[in-house]
């Protein structure tokens, strides 16, 4: 099928070509645009931006950018309906249609960023790509009309360079990406900001930006996504929606949403209701090889009952101030409750004899999060303080369910996790230059207690962790030119992770170090056509409390989960070379670079008899891979992008005693997306998306290929409903298998997850527009808090 599309492609390329050059006629209608460019001081702008748009779609057709006189001519161009787009840093975009620009004999003045429009814009001026503070602006109106996105979530697969896959949003060349909503970093995880998005509808994005590399500001490591919502709320208005999603797999699973917005006087009001009702049915065999006793071998069967329901409660009450400074207040409540029965049939086959170990085990375990944060905005300057309380008490029951085992293994076990955050930040932009450099500062400091406890039978411990963690980070904007401009940072990170064993009155230092992390980022903007970025980022990931805390959690007889006590950071550099072509495609050269790779692996017994898997660090994994983005559209009615990457990884490690790594593997990645038009007036729209993923290494595991078929259907009831209809992972294939050979074992991991989903939903909206709040920057609560 690809290999159809890029025939016809090019056939209809070559004729658009050969009836181009062979229609002299057309000459006959060509113009001669020139003006000047100047500021609000009638100052002539060099280097100024001009780019001639069509109106229809805000394609490209021509451009050019402003001599010393401030002046640009365009010869030679079709006599048509136009936009004049012009931009020039430092100062307000302009968008000026043809029968305005005709009309105007005088120079076109940009107004200072500082003040607002005052020419005529035009409002047709969609989907245009912009840089802007090295990050890439998509305005997104044109997707949502002729997109089968009913949802900010489902609009977000449809700009180039984001992918979206198994419901988690990714950057073409970015292995770590962090989703912001207006500006703003929210107390939401992933899924729960998702859902959040699900409920948007996608009419109400007006751009959707990404960094390749965040800013230091918003306290975050890797690319940026910021969804911007529309202005809108008038005070003393009020808006909202309501969605709700009914999903059937092998079990039902449900989840509904509530987002409205208060707005009265200085004040303003925004809440989010959210419940997730998820049970599924997942199936996994494992089948283990006793290398050094061939006539051995352990196959266990497992069913995992998942019976899970998650609630988001969060209130963000505001006071403005005045336009540039307000007090603002958020608290978070999600309350999570879980059930897991697992199945387990086993069978061991030795010289010996043969053992066959049928069991059940129940985990039980409500979660509690909260989390309370103030934040005071004054001009540039921003300050902030968090609190945040976690606590996950778990029971876990194992029986032996037959007489044909000799394990004699019926327990119970009692764990919990008590962890406090304090997080407190403080930053500041200063301008050095007008519209040429800027340099921000900041500093965070962060304390962590977790209290532990285990009890099993008549065992019992007590561990307690605690870190502080201080950053102060500079970074400095400069302009050099119209066409590039960079952000050079520098972080400095302290960080101190204490364990303490209260039973055996032990206590060391995990990590007690200091850590430099550089930062460049660089854009080459050569013309609007064709726009270059180079970015070098450098960062820590820390691990789970749950993989820091040394206890043993049992799946079945033959296998359980051990914490590691001993877990450092890890140390990451990336390196990157975007090329950026007409606006949407796109080309990623990467290097990443992990030292102290977390990862959990699969150990054997000392009888080479069960599994026991933990998370370790592993001394190195490199990875090399180019990546490309291509939007097309071969059909009318049909949007596509496809999207391909390989990528080579390398893991090495030498620093454990028993056993070595040195692996190397290739693989690929596929992805092509399609957005059909079936009817525009009615709003009518289709999705079929897919993917295929070689096989790949990750830590000890070899995965197998995988791939995934999704399709969907949105339609409009009335103004203000949405339906969608969808089925996610058609032929249940994006789960990979797994191998593992080490240490004289051998396994093979059989899976068969339930991840095929048909769900039907709606998207219903009260009230006035959604009110776009202008964030700069926001606490982000620790990731580290839920297991895995």
């Amino acid at each position: 099928m690809n290999q159809f599309f890029t025939i016809h492609f090019s056939v209809k390329l070559l004729i658009t070509v050969f009836f181009i050059s062979t229609c002299p006629i057309a000459v006959l209608a060509q113009i001669q645009l020139n003006s000047k460019v100047v500021s609000e001081d009638n100052k002539p702008l060099l280097g100024a931006s001009v780019v001639v748009l069509n109106p229809a779609d805000s394609t490209l057709l021509t451009g050019t950018i402003t001599d010393e006189k401030g002046e640009f001519a365009f010869n030679n161009l079709k006599k048509r309906d136009f936009i004049l787009h012009v931009s020039f840093v430092g100062y307000q975009t302009k968008m000026i249609a043809s029968s305005v620009f005709k009309n105007n004999t005088k120079p076109i003045i940009l107004s200072s960023s500082d003040n607002k429009l005052k020419e005529v814009t035009v409002a047709k001026a969609r989907n245009v790509v912009k840089i802007e503070e090295n990050k890439i602006i998509f305005n997104t109106q044109t997707l949502s009309e002729t997109r089968a996105a009913s949802n900010a979530f489902e609009l977000l697969d449809y700009v180039p360079g984001l992918l979206v896959q198994n419901d988690q949003v990714s950057v073409v060349g970015s292995s770590r990406v962090t989703l912001v909503i207006n500006n703003k970093i929210t107390n939401m995880s992933m899924s729960q900001a998702l859902n959040f998005l699900r409920s948007a509808p996608a009419s109400d994005v007006k751009n959707i930006e990404y960094y390749f590399v965040a800013p230091k500001r918003f306290n975050v490591h890797g690319a940026l996504i910021n969804v911007e919502l529309k202005h809108g709320i008038e005070k003393g208005k009020y808006s909202g929606n309501v969605s709700g999603n009914y999903l059937r797999g092998r079990k039902n699973s449900y989840n509904g949403n509530m987002n409205f917005s208060v707005s009265k006087g200085k004040f303003d009001l925004q809440g989010i209701v959210q419940h997730e009702k998820n049970e599924n049915l997942n199936k996994q065999k494992i089948s283990t090889f006793i290398t050094s006793d061939s006539k051995s071998s352990l196959k266990q069967d497992m069913d995992m009952n998942y019976d899970k329901s998650k609630q988001l409660y969060s209130l963000n009450p505001r006071f403005n101030i005045n336009e540039n400074s307000y007090i603002d207040l958020q608290y978070s409540f999600i309350p999570d409750k879980n059930k897991v029965d697992t199945y387990s049939d086993v069978n061991l086959n030795t010289k010996l004899n043969t053992v066959n170990t049928v069991s059940k085990n129940t985990s039980l375990g409500n979660s509690d999060y909260q989390n309370i944060a103030l934040n005071y905005k004054v001009s540039d300057a921003n300050f902030g303080i968090s609190l945040t309380n976690y606590q996950d008490p778990t029971d876990q029951s194992i029986y032996i369910l037959n007489d044909l085992s000799d394990f004699d293994l019926d327990y119970t076990t009692h764990s919990t996790q008590d962890i406090m955050e304090l997080n407190a930040f403080a930053n500041n932009t200063s301008s050095i230059t007008k519209g040429k450099s800027s340099l921000e500062y900041g500093i965070s400091y962060k304390k962590i207690e977790n209290k532990s406890t285990y009890k099993k039978q008549l065992e019992q411990s007590r561990f307690r962790l605690t870190e502080d963690r201080a950053n102060a980070y500079l970074s400095l904007n400069y302009q050099f030119s119209p066409k590039l401009s960079s952000v050079f940072a520098l972080e400095l990170e302290y960080d101190k992770l204490n364990f303490t064993d209260k039973k055996k009155q032990e206590e060391f230092d995990v990590v007690n170090d200091y850590f430099v992390f550089p930062t460049l980022d660089m854009t080459y903007v050569a013309s609007n056509n064709h726009i270059f970025k180079y970015n070098f980022t450098s960062f820590s990931d820390y691990p789970s409390f749950w993989d820091l805390t040394p206890n043993t959690w049992s799946l079945t007889p033959y296998a359980s989960v051990q914490g590691n006590s001993s877990l450092k950071p890890q140390k990451n550099y990336n390196s990157q070379l975007v090329y950026i072509f007409k606006g949407k495609y796109i080309l990623v050269f990467s290097a990443d670079l992990s030292h102290d790779w977390i990862t959990q692996v699969p150990f054997n017994s000392e009888d080479g008899y069960s599994i026991n898997y933990q998370t370790i660090n592993i001394d190195k994994n490199y990875t090399t891979s180019m990546a490309l983005v291509v939007p097309f559209s071969i059909y009318k009615p049909i949007n596509s992008k496809f999207t391909t990457s390989i990528s080579r990884n390398q893991q090495t490690d030498n620093s454990h005693d028993n056993y070595s790594i040195d692996k190397t593997n290739v693989n690929f990645y596929f992805s092509l997306n399609n957005s059909i038009t079936l009817n525009k007036t009615k709003q009518i729209f289709a999705d079929l998306n897919a993917y295929y993923a070689s096989g790949r290494p990750q830590g000890f595991y070899d995965l197998d290929d995988s791939f995934n078929v999704d399709a969907s259907l949105r339609m409009s009831l009335f103004s203000n409903t949405s339906l969608l209809f969808s089925c996610k992972d058609i032929f249940n294939s994006k789960t990979p298998d797994a191998k593992t050979q080490f240490v004289g074992q051998k396994n093979d991991f059989k899976f068969d997850f339930d991840t095929r989903r048909i769900s039907l939903g709606f998207i219903y909206n009260f009230g006035e527009k959604i009110k776009m709040r202008k964030e700069t920057s926001d606490l982000k609560p620790s990731d580290r808090f839920q297991r895995n």
